[in-house]
């Protein structure tokens, strides 16, 4: 006497995340949402976390967008929460739909639009395949926009590439990789940092405007579970031939 769920839901704030762990293979076949419906609110977190492999499928998408702000009063709208995929065994992640972390939209003069939330995709073991990832501050609606987030990127015997068409949209951009990273589709951000440490290996990355090469600190909370990637400053490879950037 139950009806049906599909997917995982929560309604936000900083107690209302989502931790699943697998021991192998995990795949996300339906949606996770933790965007709250109470005004000024944060997203809840989203961890994911394997032993093995993780893919997310056409319909997996991942948001902890923030809420908007009330009506009324010179406030912030809720900041998109943070989100953590973590494979830590031998295994490729592969998103196949969307992750959102922005921030609530302001919705009067006085309101200021909520922070994009942190995106971490790290994997310990294996290549990484993205797609859209959003991390953009709420919307003015009359007030003051959001300030974006932070996309951390980081994989260990693995490549680094986007699935065509899609797009990595936020503030700031840090990548570490032993692994050749081809980021070249129409991303937004403004800042860019990178540390290839692999011999030979490659960075490559298109933005469909300006952007900086400067410096993408160390962001996140969870106790630092979601963040534990220390700061980057410029661009690094080891050179040779094929070490381009």
């Amino acid at each position: 006497n139950l009806a049906a769920v599909t997917g995982i839901g929560t309604l936000g704030g900083a107690s209302g995340v989502v931790n699943v762990t697998a021991g192998g293979l995990l795949t996300i076949d339906q949606a996770i949402s933790t965007t709250p419906t109470a005004l000024n609110t944060v997203g809840g977190a989203i961890t994911l976390t394997s032993s093995g492999a993780i893919t997310t499928s056409a319909t997996g998408t991942l948001t902890s967008t923030g809420s908007a702000s009330t009506v009324g009063a010179g406030d912030t709208a809720g900041a998109g929460g943070e989100i953590l995929i973590h494979s830590t065994g031998a295994g490729d992640i592969t998103l196949g739909a969307a992750v959102t972390a922005n921030g609530g939209a302001s919705v009067e003069a006085a309101d200021t639009g909520g922070l994009g939330g942190t995106v971490t995709v790290r994997n310990d073991s294996g290549a990484i395949v993205l797609h859209n990832i959003s991390s953009a501050g709420g919307a003015a609606g009359g007030g003051t926009a959001g300030a974006k987030g932070t996309l951390q990127l980081k994989s260990v015997g693995g490549t680094i590439t986007q699935t065509g068409g899609t797009t990595l949209a936020g503030d700031s951009l840090k990548v570490v990789s032993d692994s050749d990273v081809t980021l070249n589709n129409a991303n937004a951000l403004s800042t860019l940092a990178a540390s290839i440490t692999g011999a030979g290996k490659f960075f490559k990355y298109t933005d469909t405007d300006g952007v900086t090469v400067g410096t993408v600190a160390a962001v996140g909370g969870g106790g630092g579970a979601l963040q534990n990637l220390a700061a980057v400053t410029g661009i690094g490879t080891l050179g040779g031939a094929s070490g381009v950037v």
